[in-house]
Order: C-alpha cells, then structure tokens, then sequence
C-alpha cells in the first residue's frame, strides 16, 4: 500500500518482499509501525495528528529514563557530600562512555577517600532504576473515545500531552505506539532537489553513480559513510540498488563479527562457489548467494524446507531468533526438523539448514528495512556525484550522520565544492547556493539568537562595521562569534587581510567603549609578516572551529603539511601500495570508538583524516594499554604504524601516538 500510494518507491513485489512479515493473521504481538519523514516536517505531521484525531484522544509517549554508571556516580558522591569540583575529577578518569557498564573496565576507587569508596556499592545499588521522564522524539498513541480512558497523562514543560506510561507498558495494555521518525536525509534529499530545479530521474544502475560507491566517496551520503560501510563498497561489486541493500545487511554487527559478511564478499565476487545450505533453497537464495541474509531468507527457506505457508514459516522464525534457552532452542529445532521430513526432507540434510538457521535468526535484517533505506542512500550518492553544490548546501543544512561536521565540510571541499564563509550582507538564515559555490548561513554560527539573525537579515545591507553596530544591537558574545568566524570580512576597517589582530582590537575596544567610540579612530593592525600565511590560517581555521563547527578556509593539516613532513609523515594520498610498510601519518580525528575484547582488554578503533582523506587505524590492547589512552580529543596527532590490507582498504596498525604539538621543534 506504501509504494502504491507512492509513500516509498520500494516495490514489494518487484523487490520480493513478504507482505507476511507484517501482515500476519497468526502474529499475537501489537504491530510496530515506524513512519519516516523529513525532519523539518515532523512536527508538523505530529500537529496534524493532535488536530485531526482530537486532543483528548492523542499524546506523545513518554521514555522512562533510567541510571547508568557514569550519572549514577556522579550524582549519588554529589548526595553523600562529595564537593562538585571533586566529582568531576574522579568523572573524568571514568571509563570511556562507550565502555560504561562493562564489568571489566573498572572504575578509578584509588582516588577516592575512604568515606566516599565505602559509598560506592549503595550508589552502584541506583543502576537501571528510574532517573526522570522524557518524550519519545516522535512516538504518539492514540485511542477511543478518550486516551485518559486508558493511561495516565501529564503535560511536559512544552506543553504537550505525554502518557507516563513507556511503549513497552502500552503494548502491555494493548495500546498502539506510532513512531512518526525525523529522518535528516528526507530533508536533503528534498532540499538538494528543490536546488537542482528540475525532475530527477536517479536511475538505479547510473556509472558515475557507481564509480562513487565502488571508491567508497560516501562521506556525506545516508547510512553508507562509516568506515565498515566504506570499506564494504570498496570490496562489493555493486551494480545498483540490490547491492546496496545486501551492504546495509552484511555489515550488522551479527554478520559482521562471524564470518558471513567476509563469505558473503567472496561469493558475490567469485571466489568461492554459492552453495545453499539445502538444494531446495538454491532459487530462493540465488540474489543473495545462497546465504540468509534477510529475515525474508529465513521465512522462505523455512517454507521450502517445511511445505508450510509464509505465515507458518514466520510464526517459526520469529521465536528463533529471541531464544536463549538451549532447551527451549532445542523444542524448535525437534519441530523443524519434524516439519521438514514430512515434507520429504531427510533429518540429516534438515539438521545443517536449521544450523545455518538458527545462527541467523538473531540478527537477521529486515529486507524492507533495507532496500528502504538503500533507496536513500542511492539518491544521496547520486545527488553527490551528480549536484555536488546542492547537494553539500542540503547537507550541511542537515546533517546528522557519522561524523562530525568539520569532517563533513571538508569531504565536499576535497571533492572540488567551494565553502564560502558565513556574510551578514550575503547568507541566507541557511546554507545556499551561491555563484556554483556553498555560502555558509547564518543559522550555523554559535550563539547568535534567531531574534538578532532575524534582524541582521531585515536590516542589511550594511555599509560597514557602524552601520551594522547602530542599526543591531547585540551581545558581547554574539559579536565575538559574528566577528571572529569572519561573517564581517569585507566591511569597512575588517578587512580579510587584517585577520585576526584587527578583529581582536575591535572586540577588545567594544567591550571597553560604545560603538561609536571604539570605532573612532580605530586603526586595524596588520598581521606580521613572519610566517604570517600560516599563522592566520590557523587563527582562522580555530575560530571556524569554534563559530561554526567546521573549518572552511582551509584545512589544518594542508597548513600544518610542511611541519608534518619535517618530522617524516606522508599523506594518506600515498599509503596504496605501502603494506606492511611502518609509516608516520599526522591528522586529526574524524570518529573514534572503544570496545572491550573477550579477554577484557580494551581496544580502539580512529578514523583519522588529513587534507586528501580518511585512513581508518587500531590500537590493539596491547599499544593501547602501553600508551594509557592517547585519543581522546580531535588532535592533530602524529601516528606511526604498519599499512595492513584490512576489510579491504588500507588501514594502520597503530604503534606510537604522540599529539602534534609535541613533535621535535626545528
């Protein structure tokens, strides 16, 4: 009904889909039913369904906030007298975020007094139980002939209705959660569309489109710009849309960490011959080489092997996967294998299939799920590849992906897209497109409210610096970010060229005197001219940094390139064709995340990036451990290690960290 009606351009049956999956007369559990839309139309959508179905019937839901150990400590040494000064040291040397709860990551004790570790246990005691109240960010229920009929209610502080009851409490009492779903690319996509101006055809298959996908330049796109993703493309012989879906599936942490997804790139690249677990499977698992990959895989194959319907095989399929009692496990498979011999299916060749079965079950991808949001992440390269400009401008408008921004940014600026810094006489309240290039808007610079971008754009244009001082007042801090992220460059006495000491000077008189005074006389200094280029690259890339969350005059390491190459580092351009080479890279950090190994120790994965792109690397336990820790802010650092092959592209095998500033000096 979604594609007919044109909601999603996923064909069920085209795409082989079962409607069973979600349609199912015999499924006694409540449907879940998740609506994705463009973020900036959410609230709108959930105003709508408060309008049309009436107040008294609709609330949001509420999500029941419980402790972890980071905010259970924080708070609970906080109650038993500890000095806040005292408990934010002793959070800081907490574990990682990432590894919090973990049993083998122990907390620093040692700092603690005697007084406050005795504490410990009885606070530890508030982990997992309710801390506060919060709304669902688009979930709503909704019921007759009144919803107070059925669950509490309670205003939050913006004034909706929320239940105080969670989603896992309505499903009890048999309540249906909507889950109306902010989905950033929607937003893109529909905004870089609107740029383009005319009706886009993103014919599934396009070459340019694919040669993007096959060099893994996703940065940027929907669901396809994390390293595993990335590194996936590089390996997967895409042709279109369907391969996508199979690289949204294999790369779930289930198929991952075994060895499906690497079988699964040796078949689809011919290396290894597409052997289904059972004969009767062959035609059912062709597209995905004779591997379950879907939880539609499942149903079909426990169909063919069974003779039972979709529904029977999903009714099957569904308990499988949630299963952890080895006898309950076992009841299944007695039943399967029984199913399958009426259905004149020996119990030998029976048994493998339900194996293979039941190791997938767990993590099994909705296919629907999949080719949905494959279809995205195909638009999203498309438009990159295609509308590069407009792309960037919709993305950088609303972005919410892997990475943060500044990564983002520059991925663009690497791909040949001009970023033009945010101008009070030329932005726009968002990012637009401006003479083929980016212009950066005004909603993206920190601490200028909405009332006074609203007023810089009602007044302008401004002549200069005391015009736009006469006719907008603001703070003292709005000015520091308007001024030092360069949104006046190019207004009378703020010339580019007098960046940054000029800016400073103005600020620094404007805190002292009225606008008129301090801009009397004032007199803007030059930069020196010792080493001047770099030294106002780098002011201005930290103040970018700071205004607006990404660097858009430059990049720091093609500034700081000179220095990295005195102290031996190559460019990331240069690391294809070094394996096994021990090598020195500088960057600076684009993602990072810890994990804890199955012997308990704990290892890192950064994904660093410098001005020609991104090289994934890893400290493994024992380098982590030798080196206590070394990532933990952006950086720039040095890194030394050995190229190794990895998923498939280059990666470092990380042996020596050591932040850029504490390189030798010449």
């Amino acid at each position: 009904m979604a594609h007919v009606l044109g909601i999603t351009a996923v064909d069920p049956v085209e795409r082989g889909l079962y409607f069973e999956r979600f349609l199912n007369a015999k499924r006694n559990q409540l449907p879940d039913i998740d609506l994705d839309v463009a973020t900036g139309r959410r609230d709108e959508l959930i105003d709508w369904v408060f309008t049309r179905f009436g107040e008294e019937r609709v609330a949001m839901v509420s999500a029941h906030q419980t402790f972890r150990r980071r905010g259970t400590l924080r708070e609970g040494l906080k109650a038993v007298g500890m000095r806040s000064g005292d408990v934010a040291r002793f959070c800081q040397r907490m574990p990682p975020d990432e590894l919090e709860g973990e049993p083998l990551a122990p907390l620093p004790l040692h700092i603690l007094s005697d007084r406050y570790r005795a504490a410990v246990p009885l606070i530890e005691r508030l982990i997992g139980r309710f801390q506060h109240l919060s709304v669902h960010a688009g979930a709503v229920v909704i019921a007759e002939p009144r919803l107070d009929c059925h669950v509490p209610l309670e205003r939050a502080p913006k004034g909706v209705r929320v239940t105080q009851f969670d989603k896992s409490a309505l499903a009890h009492i048999g309540l249906v959660k909507f889950d109306l779903l902010g989905n950033r690319a929607l937003n893109a996509i529909a905004e870089a569309r609107a740029d383009v101006g005319t009706l886009l055809v993103m014919s599934d298959g396009d070459r340019a489109t694919l040669e993007t996908l096959r060099a893994a330049h996703t940065v940027g796109c929907f669901q396809i710009e994390t390293p595993a993703l990335r590194a996936t493309l590089c390996r997967l012989p895409v042709s279109g849309i369907r391969d996508l879906t199979a690289a949204l599936a294999i790369v779930r942490p289930g198929p991952a960490s075994g060895q499906a997804k690497a079988a699964y790139l040796r078949r689809a690249n011919g290396t290894e011959a597409p052997e289904p677990p059972h004969l009767r499977l062959a035609p059912i698992l062709s597209e995905t080489h004779g591997m379950m990959l879907y939880a539609e895989d499942l149903i079909a194959s426990i169909a063919a092997m069974t003779g039972g319907s979709l529904e029977d095989a999903d009714e099957m399929r569904a308990p499988i996967g949630r299963a952890d009692d080895v006898a309950l496990l076992n009841a299944f498979k007695r039943d399967f294998v029984t199913a399958s011999v009426r259905n004149a299916v020996a119990a030998r060749e029976a048994l493998p299939v339900w194996r293979v079965l039941a190791r997938f079950a767990a993590y099994s991808f909705n296919k629907a799920h999949a080719a949905s949001y494959a279809e995205l992440a195909w638009q999203t390269a498309y438009l990159k590849t295609h509308h590069p400009v407009a792309f960037a401008a919709a993305v950088l408008n609303s972005y919410g992906g892997h990475y943060p921004l500044r990564t983002v940014a520059a991925e663009f600026a690497r791909g040949g897209v001009r970023l033009l810094a945010p101008h009070v006489n030329s932005s726009e309240t968002a990012c637009t497109v401006e003479a083929g290039a980016v212009r950066v808007g005004l909603a993206a610079v920190k601490r200028l409210t909405a009332k006074n971008r609203k007023r810089l754009l009602d007044q302008r244009p401004f002549n200069d610096m005391s015009d736009l001082l006469a006719r907008v007042v603001m703070s003292h801090r709005e000015l520091e970010a308007l001024i030092l992220c360069g949104a006046c460059d190019g207004l009378t006495r703020l010339a580019e060229e007098c960046y940054p000491l000029a800016h400073r000077d103005l600020l620094e008189r404007l805190e002292r005197e009225r606008p008129a005074d301090a801009l009397a006389g004032f007199v803007p200094r030059q930069a020196p001219r010792k080493r001047a280029h770099a030294y106002r690259s780098l002011e201005k890339i930290k103040n970018e940094l700071k205004f607006l969350e990404m660097h858009l005059t430059d990049h720091p390491m093609h500034v700081l390139r000179d220095e990295a190459t005195r102290v031996g580092c190559i460019p990331t351009s240069e690391l294809a064709g070094l394996r096994g080479e021990l090598v020195r890279i500088a960057g600076v950090v684009a993602a990072a995340r810890r994990l804890v190994t199955r012997g308990g120790r704990i290892m890192q994965f950064v994904t660093l990036e410098d001005e020609y792109g991104l090289i994934e690397t890893i400290l493994f336990p024992d380098v982590y451990a030798s080196l206590q820790d070394p990532v933990t802010n952006p950086g720039p650092f040095l890194v030394s290690g050995r190229v190794e092959e990895g998923n498939g592209d280059g990666q470092l095998r990380v042996s020596e960290v050591m932040p850029f500033y504490l390189r030798p000096q010449p």
